[in-house]
């Protein structure tokens, strides 16, 4: 259908009350979370967006209780396309990658688990706070650990609920897209993480743990090293892959033959207090 959805709900009589254009980026479709605040009548109108019409503008509308659940995945670092949705492991060496979690009408902490996973192979993965929606965690591989590949399941289970919430790695690959408007054409969704154990990196990268704990309104300075291995002297560019909330960071660059750098860190009069990651 060519329709690109606006639904909204009124109160009838014609208070507007909730709405929405696009459920989610990469759909047109829309979605509406709403709590009816007493019983009686309410109107729900959808029209397309662009106020378009005709006989093959064909639609749905599906009603029915709020789900609770939890959802696991990968940010999209582009619109389209696989960049970054994988995880390649040197040997020897460490990969990250954030993990979202995306929670329907719960709230609480989330624990990752993946079991079981390859020889050889580690996960780091922290718990996901109730007040943030994303974490990095660090896949590590042994220099022994054989090349190759897998397809990795991931779950997340919320903490500090009466009931047993869980919820599976949810990942849209998109097969086919193009024009016009770059749209997808087709697309699978998979519940599997995809995992590669590659050659070692010719590059180390050091963070010398800092010894006092970053202060609400103040800065600190960490120092970088890295270590270059076959003959590399290339530029290196280095930057926090997740910033605790409150805190900022700059980029630091390697310029060729450079091993040591300090990148500066500030947090603002608001920022979360507790143990954060920095990667």
């Amino acid at each position: 259908s060519p329709v690109d959805p606006w639904m909204a709900i009124f109160k009838r009589g014609g208070k507007y009350l909730a709405g929405n254009d696009d459920a989610r980026a990469g759909t047109p479709d829309s979605r509406i979370r709403f709590r009816v605040p007493e019983t009686g009548a309410y109107d729900l109108v959808l029209r397309d967006l662009l106020r378009r019409g005709g006989s093959d503008f064909a639609y749905r509308i599906e009603i029915g209780p709020a789900r609770q659940g939890i959802t696991l995945g990968i940010p999209k670092y582009a619109r389209k396309g696989q960049t970054r949705q994988v995880v390649a492991i040197p040997r020897g060496g460490r990969m990250a990658t954030l993990i979202t979690v995306t929670r329907e009408n719960v709230k609480g902490a989330v624990r990752i688990v993946s079991d079981p996973l390859p020889n050889g192979v580690t996960l780091r993965a922290p718990k996901i706070p109730a007040n943030v929606n994303q974490i990095p965690v660090v896949f590590e591989a042994t220099s022994g650990t054989p090349l190759g590949g897998t397809l990795l399941p991931l779950t997340g289970h919320l903490e500090g609920s009466k009931k047993s919430i869980s919820g599976p790695l949810r990942h849209r690959v998109e097969l086919a897209y193009g024009p016009p408007n770059n749209a997808v054409y087709t697309s699978h969704t998979v519940n599997r993480l995809a995992v590669g154990i590659v050659k070692p990196h010719p590059i180390l990268l050091d963070l010398v743990a800092p010894k006092a704990p970053l202060s609400r309104s103040g800065a600190m300075n960490l120092k970088l090293r890295i270590e270059r291995r076959d003959g590399f002297q290339g530029k290196v560019i280095c930057s926090l892959l997740f910033r605790p909330p409150g805190v900022g960071a700059g980029t630091v660059t390697f310029e060729p033959k450079q091993t040591e750098r300090t990148l500066r860190i500030n947090a603002n009069g608001k920022a979360a207090l507790g143990q954060w990651p920095l990667v």
